[in-house]
């Protein structure tokens, strides 16, 4: 039997969910996004694909309701279904909430989680540890 894919507005296979994480650390936020559907059509069909631009989906990200300006430490990847924003060094200023909007011409979805930075306050200290 052969399949076809119908086109819809995006939506979220996996949404972003909250985050903690120390100052200094990595950090990766994630989601899976769809806009197609499978239908099941009769196996002798002739399967024709049409390309509009409803196929395609714009994934933006937001840092505090505002748009993200991607840099050296902030990296937006697409691959497939997976959309990831990988923080590379977490300052304090990450503390906010962070969200993923994806949009094409039928529609749009959007999810977000809160992303809780600790060690903010406390200055970093080094022990040493000696052997005696």
């Amino acid at each position: 039997m052969m399949r076809e894919e119908t086109f819809q507005a995006p939506f979220f296979l996996r949404k972003l969910s909250d985050y903690t994480v120390l100052v200094g650390t990595k950090a990766k936020l994630s989601v899976h996004i769809s806009n197609t559907a499978d239908v099941k059509i009769r196996q002798r069909a002739y399967q024709q694909c049409v390309l509009t631009w409803s196929c395609f989906f714009q994934v933006t990200w937001y840092k505090d309701d505002a748009p993200l300006v991607e840099c050296e430490r902030y990296v937006c990847t697409s691959r497939g279904q997976l959309h990831t924003l990988d923080i590379a060094t977490v300052l304090p200023e990450d503390n906010a909430k962070w969200s993923c909007q994806a949009e094409n011409l039928l529609g749009k979805c959007v999810c977000s989680g809160q992303l809780t930075v600790r060690g903010m306050n406390r200055p970093y200290r080094c022990m040493v540890v000696s052997a005696r």
